[in-house]
């Protein structure tokens, strides 16, 4: 996850969309694992690419909100910042080199 803990982004070829200028547009066949993804926003999702997949994923977003999963707090409790505002000293951090 590295330290972004709001957007779920992809630089590689892990993209079933499409790339542009260097990062995925997701399509509808990258909403399955965008999906399981700890993320709060998902980077780039137009819906001008394959608009299934932003519909897809609004009513997923929908559904969960009537049914909302478990959160798993841990992997943003060891985000560096969120450590060293909780007093964790720098040669304790989980994941140190997230801050450069």
């Amino acid at each position: 996850m590295r330290y972004y803990l709001s957007r779920y982004q992809l630089w590689d070829t892990n993209c079933r969309g499409k790339m542009a200028s260097g990062s995925c547009i997701f399509g509808i066949s990258d909403l399955p694992d965008l999906l399981k993804q700890p993320h709060l926003v998902a980077h780039k999702l137009y819906i001008d690419f394959e608009p299934a997949a932003f519909f897809c994923g609004l009513k997923e977003i929908r559904s969960r909100e009537r049914k909302p999963l478990r959160l798993d707090v841990k992997p943003y409790n060891e985000i560096p910042q969120v450590e060293l505002s909780m007093g964790v000293p720098f040669e304790n951090l989980s994941h140190p080199l997230w801050l450069f």
